[in-house]
Formats: C-alpha cells, structure tokens, sequence
C-alpha cells in the first residue's frame, strides 16, 4: 500500500461546514492548506457541487476547493469500494460513494478527516481523523 506523507484527505462534511462558515471547519481546512497536506476526492467535489443551488454558488464552491490536491481514482478503488460495501452496509448502512472515498484513502494509506465518522469507523483499515 503506497502511503501519502503527510497528507490528509478532507471528507465533504468538514468541506461544507467550511461553506457554512463552521469556525472550527474553516481553521481545520486553513491549517491543512498550510502545512500542504490537504487533499480531496473527486466524489466530494461532486457531492458539494449536487448542493449547488446556482452558478455563483458553484463558482463559490470551485473557489474553496481550488488550493485542495485532488486525489486520483483508479479501478481498484471500484472493486475494492464493493468490497467494503458488502462488510459494512448491513450494519452501518454506509453509502456507496462513502466506499469509494474509503477504497481511494485506503490504497493511498491515509487518513479521512471528517465529522461523520460513525460509518468510517467501521471500515477495517482505514484511519479516521475527527477535527473538531
């Protein structure tokens, strides 16, 4: 498993508190693009622009995310994302994007910052970071 250094993946629920003004999201995401070390998922990018309620907001949102390194998806992460869909879904009903965001970080060997980490946890392997 290849490992990132120093390298934090940002989950969408840190990334739209940060929209909402969240003090504690806005200084975490701040902290991350300072050290370098901040990066997300092409599906976060998506789920922050499906919340996109016209052209401003999605330059708004485009904006916010453009000091971010976007991780790279590859084909194992599809297979692997099942994988972890078929362990977890009965018992944390995870949703299938939350897996291929796992599947990536996973490969990757890094971390998940996020405050939903009640599905993450149950994700064998994958390390979660709770920021505030």
């Amino acid at each position: 498993m290849p490992v990132v250094a120093d390298l934090l993946r940002i989950d969408t629920s840190v990334l739209i508190d940060q929209e909402r003004g969240v003090p504690e999201a806005t200084n975490c995401v701040a902290s991350l693009l300072r050290s370098g070390g901040a990066a997300m998922h092409p599906v976060s990018r998506a789920e922050c622009l499906a919340g996109a309620r016209d052209r401003r907001h999605i330059a708004a949102i485009k904006f916010g995310h453009s000091g971010l390194r976007m991780l790279a998806v590859r084909n194992e992460d599809f297979a692997r994302a099942l994988d972890v869909l078929e362990a977890c879904v009965l018992s944390t009903r995870v949703e299938w994007p939350d897996c291929l965001i796992a599947a990536t970080c996973l490969r990757l060997g890094i971390p998940i910052v996020t405050v939903n980490d009640r599905d993450c946890r149950a994700i064998k392997g994958l390390r979660v970071v709770r920021p505030y």
